[in-house]
């Protein structure tokens, strides 16, 4: 079902946490090149590896605001759903509703 979804990204702004969810891949490869490098201050030889990581976070930020504006209705409604819920997954029809929404844009950005 909607729970086994790859990184929900369920939030009106992007935090680290989501970044780091998102992007991890080039996080890790960033951060090996660096510590490979002998550390931050050689970090100019892990430039290609540093775009990849900007060049992810501005995606993912790209497509939670797209997410966010085709896809507030559903959001909303399923926010407040959640808020009166008193039992699991009573809010189905609304995160499936909300996923389908949010689906194009999610693969569009892997597409990047």
């Amino acid at each position: 079902g909607p729970a086994a979804r790859a990184n929900p990204v369920l939030a009106m702004e992007v935090s680290q946490a989501d970044l780091r969810a998102q992007c991890g891949q080039q996080h890790d490869a960033f951060a090996i090149c660096v510590h490979n490098a002998g550390g931050s201050e050689h970090a100019s030889q892990c430039d290609t590896e540093k775009l990849a990581l900007e060049r992810c976070a501005t995606a993912t930020v790209q497509m939670v605001r797209r997410i966010n504006e085709g896809c507030s209705r559903h959001y909303h409604a399923l926010e407040a759903c959640a808020r009166t819920a008193t039992r699991r997954g009573e809010c189905g029809p609304q995160e499936e509703a909300f996923w389908k929404c949010a689906e194009p844009f999610t693969i569009e950005a892997m597409r990047q």
